[in-house]
C-alpha cells in the first residue's frame, strides 16, 4: 500500500523546508517520526529483494558472490551520505556489470586475483571519472542519449546478459567468448544440457519471472520476496541433492570485507578507459532518468550533480573493499518505493542487514546453485527489454526504431561499452538530422485564411508578398538550405517585392548563419526585394545586430510580431484569425 496526499506519501516532508544544515545529507535529512518505521519495514523489505539480485549480478561481473554483498555495504551509505536522492538505491547493476565484464576479461581470467584488482581498478577509475564530472557540474551529460537509444541500449544489454546466463542455466561448461560466440556453442551441444540444472533453473525463472507479468492486475505481488524465495529454495535443493548434482556457488567469506588495492599499471588504466568512460555514462544517465520519476512522483527537487557526487564516493568505497561499480537501480528502487520507502534510511537498514548477514549467515549461501542465481539474473535482464516502448517508438517513427534496434545490435553483437558510446553519437546524430533538414513552411492565403504550406510547394501572403518560415535555429549545416529555398522563392514569383522571413523558431545563429542572412540581404538588394524579419529571440536579433545584418536591412524592417508586419500592408484580416 501506498500513502499519497495530493501526489505525495504522507510524512514526506518537502524538499523546500530542509535545513540548509542538510544539504549534505539531503537524502536522510529531515527524519521524521511518523515515517522512520515504514522506512525501516521498507529497508527489510528492500534486502530481501537486493540481497539476491546483487548476488547474482557477480556471475555476469565474473567476480566472487560475495562481492555482491559488499557492494551493499559501504557503497550504499556513501550514496545515502552524499547523494541528494531520497528515493535512489545503488548497488550492483547490469549494464555496468557487463561492460565490467567486457573491459576486464582481456587483461585477466575470471575469478583469478588479477582480475578482481583490475576490476577494483576499473571501480576506481569509475569513481574518479564521477567526481571530475561533479567538480565540472557535468550533469548534464544525462540528456546525451535520447529515450530511444536508451532504450534500444538496454534491450541489448538485457539480450547480452541472457546469452551470457545459457551456460550457468543448462549446465553446459565453458560457453565462452562473444555473445554469438555462446549463443553457437549453446545450440551446437545441446547434448550436454544436464537436466536436473535445467529444470532448477526453470523452477526458479518461473518463481521470479511469472509474477512480474500480474503485477499491474494485482500489485501487492510486487512486495513478495520472490528472489528471496528462490534462493531459500535453492539453498535447500543444493543442500539436500546428491554432492555433484548442483553446480554450487561454494564458500562464501564472511565478516567484514578488507581493504583491497586495485592493480595498478598505466598500461591497464589506458586499456580500461573506454570502458570507464562508458560505465560513467550509463551510471549518470541512468541514475538521472530514474530520480527524475520519482522526484516527479513526489514533487522534489532533481540535483543530479550531487547525486553524481554521491555515486562517485559509492565506487570510491566501493574499488576498496571488494566489491565491483555501483549505479542506481531503476529496478531496487521501484521495490523499496512499493514498499513504502521515502529516504534513504530504507538504504541504511539494507546496509544493517547485509552486515548481519555478512558477520552470521554466510555459511548457508554456499549452497545456493549457480543456476538459481542464473535464474533470478536472466529473469531481470529480460526486464530490460521493454518491448512494449520499443512498439511504442515504431508506432511512432519507424526512423527512431531502426536507431533503438540498430543501438541494441551494436551492444550484443560488438559490446556494451561500444554500444553506449554509438548510442551518444546515434543520438547526436538524430537530433542533428533534425535540424539539418527543418520542414520550413511559406504563408499562403488559403481559402479559409491563412495556410501553411511546405516551403518547395511556394505560396504567397498577398500578390508579392512571401512569408517564409524558417523552423530551426541557423547554423553551419543547414545554412545551404535557407539558401536554396529562398532563391526557390525568388525563381518561383517572378514579381515578388517583399520577403518577409518569420524567425519565431530561429532559436540561435551561428556565425556561417550570419554571413548567410548578409549574402541572401544582398542578393535580395540587387533584385529590389525588401527582406522583413519578424518574431526574432532577443539573443537572435542580437547576435545579428553584433554581426552587422540589422544594419545592413534597416531597424524599420525588423518587427516584434508577424501580426505587426501583416498590419503594415492592410486588407490581411483573414490571415489575422
Amino acid at each position: 500500500m501506498r500513502w499519497h496526499v495530493n501526489g505525495k506519501r504522507k510524512g514526506t516532508a518537502p524538499a523546500t523546508k530542509r535545513p540548509k544544515a542538510s544539504r549534505l545529507l539531503a537524502g536522510l535529512l529531515p527524519v521524521s517520526r511518523g515515517t522512520l518505521p515504514r522506512n525501516i519495514l521498507a529497508g527489510v523489505t528492500l534486502a530481501a529483494a537486493a540481497i539476491p539480485i546483487d548476488m547474482g549480478y557477480t556471475k555476469i561481473a565474473g567476480l566472487p558472490v560475495v562481492s555482491g554483498l559488499y557492494i551493499l555495504l559501504l557503497p550504499t551509505v556513501a550514496f545515502a551520505l552524499f547523494g541528494a536522492s531520497r528515493h535512489l538505491v545503488v548497488g550492483a547493476d547490469s549494464a555496468s556489470a557487463a561492460i565490467l565484464a567486457a573491459g576486464v576479461l582481456p587483461l585477466a581470467a575470471a575469478g583469478s586475483t588479477g582480475y578482481a584488482g583490475y576490476a577494483a581498478l576499473l571501480t576506481l577509475m569509475v569513481g574518479l571519472l564521477l567526481l571530475v564530472c561533479r567538480l565540472f557540474r557535468l550533469g548534464f551529460i544525462s540528456n546525451f542519449l535520447s529515450r530511444t537509444v536508451l532504450a534500444g541500449f538496454l534491450a541489448g544489454i538485457g539480450v547480452q546478459v541472457a546469452i551470457s546466463q545459457l551456460g550457468d542455466i543448462s549446465g553446459i561448461p565453458n560457453l565462452t567468448g562473444s555473445s554469438l560466440q555462446k549463443l553457437a556453442g549453446f545450440f551446437t551441444r545441446l547434448g550436454a544440457v544436464q537436466p536436473p540444472t535445467l529444470l532448477l533453473a526453470a523452477l526458479a525463472f518461473a518463481l521470479v519471472f511469472i509474477p512480474r507479468l500480474f503485477y499491474k492486475k494485482a500489485p501487492v505481488l510486487r512486495r513478495v520476496p520472490f528472489s528471496l524465495v528462490a534462493i531459500i529454495g535453492g539453498m535447500l535443493a543444493g543442500m539436500l541433492a546428491p554432492a555433484g548434482t548442483f553446480e554450487t556457488v561454494g564458500t562464501v567469506q564472511g565478516g567484514l570485507p578488507g581493504l583491497t588495492l586495485p592493480a595498478f599499471s598505466l598500461e591497464a588504466v589506458n586499456a580500461l578507459l573506454g570502458p570507464c568512460i562508458a560505465i560513467a555514462v550509463v551510471i549518470i544517465t541512468q541514475s538521472a532518468a530514474t530520480t527524475g520519476v520519482y522526484a516527479t512522483r513526489y514533487e522534489e527537487p532533481v540535483d543530479t550533480n550531487r547525486d553524481i557526487l554521491g555515486l562517485a564516493a559509492a565506487n570510491l568505497a566501493a574499488a576498496f573493499t571488494g566489491a565491483f561499480v555501483a549505479n542506481g537501480s531503476p529496478t531496487k528502487t521501484e521495490i523499496a518505493d512499493e514498499a513504502g520507502a521515502s529516504s534513504q534510511v530504507a538504504n541504511l537498514v539494507l546496509a544493517g542487514i547485509v552486515l548481519v548477514v555478512l558477520l552470521f549467515f554466510t555459511g548457508p549461501l554456499q549452497y545456493i546453485p549457480t543456476a538459481v542465481l542464473a535464474a533470478i539474473v536472466l529473469s531481470a535482464s529480460l526486464g530490460l527489454v521493454d518491448l512494449r516502448g520499443l512498439r511504442r517508438i515504431f508506432a511512432f517513427s519507424r526512423a527512431e526504431f531502426f536507431v533503438a534496434i540498430a543501438t541494441a545490435l551494436v551492444v550484443v553483437l560488438v559490446g556494451a561499452a561500444q554500444g553506449i558510446l554509438f548510442a551518444m553519437v546515434l543520438s547526436l546524430l538524430v537530433h542533428v538530422r533534425k535540424s539539418y533538414r527543418p520542414h520550413n513552411r511559406v504563408l499562403a492565403a488559403g481559402p479559409n485564411g491563412r495556410e501553411w504550406r511546405a516551403a518547395a510547394d511556394g505560396g504567397q501572403a498577398r500578390p508579392g508578398v512571401v512569408v517564409y518560415r524558417f523552423a530551426s535555429a541557423l547554423y553551419y549545416a543547414n545554412t545551404a538550405q535557407f539558401t536554396a529555398e529562398v532563391h526557390a522563392l525568388v525563381a518561383q514569383n517572378p514579381g515578388l517585392r517583399e520577403l518577409a522571413l518569420d524567425g519565431s523558431a530561429i532559436s540561435s545563429v551561428d556565425y556561417s548563419g550570419c554571413e548567410t542572412l548578409l549574402e541572401t540581404a544582398r542578393m535580395l538588394q540587387e533584385k529590389g526585394i525588401r527582406l522583413v524579419v519578424a518574431l526574432l529571440a532577443k539573443d537572435t536579433l542580437a547576435a545579428l545586430t553584433r554581426c552587422g545584418f540589422v544594419g545592413l536591412i534597416g531597424q524599420g524592417n525588423v518587427y516584434p510580431t508577424l501580426r505587426d508586419y501583416l498590419k503594415t500592408h492592410g486588407n490581411f484580416e483573414a490571415l489575422l484569425q
